[in-house]
């Protein structure tokens, strides 16, 4: 018998509710005795403070206005490192790496690419001597083992944001090993920092709001992924989830086998009043590639059709832009269920069950300020009712949803917030 067995059949003698305030209590004595090791770490920290970001694609980045705050801010010296995510192939890792380090260096971001194909190796993290790391994602197996936590949690500070605001139950995504080692979780809302006091004691998360908040009230919109630039055409984004394996994954979004071919029938058919954006979710590609009804071949041309429309078009990147400069969405995502809402334009959720039974309470009251859609019907009339119509019924929950959650707290940006709970706990 394992020990792990031996464990599970001595709580299997007690009550439900005495084994999960046990398991609660080891967890904060845990936290507690990892935040006494980084507290260490960070009294031998002294300026400019070395910070690494591991990063994956655009799509997961949402450090943007915290990296170029730092770079403003003499104290710290940020670099960014683009590990590979090995969970879908080498094929996909090199893909990733190569648009991920085209992308931060676009930005005039200090760049390394973590892995050199000609020499098939990695690089040390710890050669750049980093003082603190952010990570851009909490799942194990996700990327080359060599850039797991584990790895760093006693040496380094690590910081971690949600790549997503997040929407699902915190036992989903946030009560995780990860999550217990991490130094600190900047956390969207004091909602979503309640739920996760459910689970442990959240000494190591800090309420700052979410970053994408800076991007969203500094980017000045360009419109540069719209096609066409005729002022008179409404724009519309469908962005579908890559959850297309349905019942197998825990979490169910995505609708784009429903939709796929009405999709491009609905673009044909508004050319005349409405352009399109394709923006699915980036996984979606490897997911079509691996489908039994879909392959390589198929993915492709569906995707070029996107690509090569009269009215549509397909973006593959940064979404702040696109987001400010469209007029709606239409969309299974559960991250943009919030997201989108910054922009405070008209949006339909396109749902098969009661998408409320996934939500934690944040984003079940960001799907209060959705259309819904079940029916390809419902789509057409939120095209020509509210889109095209302009009657919205939806702009006053959009508002004071937009106030009570998006809003970043202590009247500082959010990296704003999160440079001076650095700073504090450097005791700078």
């Amino acid at each position: 018998m394992t020990t792990c067995d031996f464990v599970h059949r001595v709580e299997s003698l007690f009550p439900k509710s005495v084994v999960e305030h046990y398991r609660k209590i080891k967890k904060q004595r845990r936290l507690r005795e990892r935040q006494s090791c980084y507290n260490k770490i960070a009294h031998g920290i002294t300026p400019p403070v070395k910070v690494l970001f591991f990063a994956l694609d655009s799509n997961t980045w949402k450090y943007d206005s915290l990296f170029q705050a730092m770079q403003k801010d003499s104290f710290f010296s940020p670099t960014i490192l683009v590990v590979p995510q090995v969970n879908k192939g080498k094929e996909f890792m090199l893909y990733q790496l190569r648009h991920g380090c085209e992308y931060y260096e676009s930005k005039g971001y200090p760049t390394i690419c973590s892995y050199d194909e000609e020499t098939d190796s990695y690089v040390d993290a710890f050669s750049f001597h980093p003082d603190i790391i952010f990570y851009s994602n909490p799942y194990d197996g996700l990327v080359d083992d060599r850039y797991n936590i584990r790895n760093y949690m006693e040496k380094t500070l690590t910081c971690y944001v949600n790549y997503t605001y997040c929407s699902v139950p915190y036992e989903w995504q946030c009560a995780s090993a990860f999550h217990m080692k991490v130094w600190r979780t900047y956390v969207e809302c004091d909602s979503n920092y309640n739920q996760i006091k459910q689970f442990y004691s959240a000494n190591n998360c800090v309420v700052t709001g979410y970053p994408t908040s800076d991007l969203f009230a500094s980017t000045k919109e360009t419109g540069k992924d719209w096609k066409l630039k005729d002022g008179e055409l409404k724009r519309v984004i469908w962005a579908p989830h890559h959850t297309i394996e349905g019942n197998t994954l825990l979490i169910q979004f995505s609708t784009f086998l429903l939709y796929c071919d009405f999709m491009l029938k609905v673009a044909e058919e508004y050319q005349e009043t409405v352009q399109f954006v394709f923006k699915p979710h980036p996984l979606l590609l490897p997911a079509l590639y691996a489908h039994p009804d879909w392959g390589k071949e198929k993915t492709d041309a569906y995707y070029e059709k996107w690509a090569k429309g009269k009215n549509t078009a397909y973006v593959n990147a940064d979404y702040i832009d696109l987001f400010k400069s469209s007029d709606a969405m239409i969309h299974d995502c559960g991250s943009f269920i919030i997201e989108y809402l910054y922009v405070n334009k008209p949006v339909m959720f396109l749902d098969t069950y009661d998408r409320r039974a996934q939500s934690n309470e944040v984003a079940k009251k960001a799907y209060g300020c959705h259309y819904v859609g079940k029916k390809e019907d419902d789509i057409k009339e939120f095209i020509e009712k509210v889109v095209i119509g302009g009657v919205d019924s939806y702009e006053g929950k959009r508002n004071s949803f937009y106030d009570e959650y998006l809003l970043p707290p202590n009247g500082r940006s959010v990296a704003g917030n999160i440079i001076q709970d650095i700073k504090d706990a450097l005791g700078k």
